[in-house]
């Protein structure tokens, strides 16, 4: 069976989420993380650079396939 327009459209939606939900994982870990000592600075460096580009840029791909934005 061929891959149709629709399929490409679900496995799309399915992959932004699964790599939001990893992001997201992720950082809440490297929060955590954050409150002991000596951890603080992974956290300082982390969110900033890579954190929330990565979860804005996520969900403006989204909004814009939706047409909101």
């Amino acid at each position: 069976m061929a891959p149709t327009a629709k399929s490409f459209k679900a496995y799309g939606r399915a992959y932004a989420g699964y790599v939001m939900v990893k992001w997201l994982t992720i950082s809440i870990s490297f929060f955590l993380l954050s409150r002991f000592e000596g951890f603080t600075l992974l956290w300082m460096l982390w969110w900033p650079m890579f954190g929330a580009p990565v979860l804005i840029s996520i969900n403006v791909f989204l909004l814009r396939r939706k047409r909101l934005l």
